[in-house]
């Protein structure tokens, strides 16, 4: 088993910021899964964990996530882009 920190994102770091701007609503301060952004994050490194999936659905054998809101997520993440 991999042992990582919490993340903890800067909410007035850069990344936040262009999520914002690009329409994200800020989300949970912590969530009760593993993602891998506790393993890519350091202390020079933003990370949000920002998706199409629902938490409940990931890492599941049956995983699954609605077209739509792949497209959606697609769209959030080049406005993201922009902003950045």
């Amino acid at each position: 088993l991999l042992d990582c920190a919490p993340v903890r994102g800067a909410v007035d770091g850069r990344l936040a910021r262009a999520a914002r701007r690009a329409g994200v609503a800020e989300g949970p301060l912590a969530a009760p899964y593993f993602t891998d952004a506790s393993a890519l994050a350091g202390p020079d490194t933003e990370v949000a964990i920002v998706g199409p999936g629902d938490a409940e659905q990931a890492h599941r054998a049956d995983e699954r996530c609605r077209v739509d809101r792949i497209d959606e997520s697609v769209d959030l993440l080049e406005a993201m882009a922009r902003e950045w």
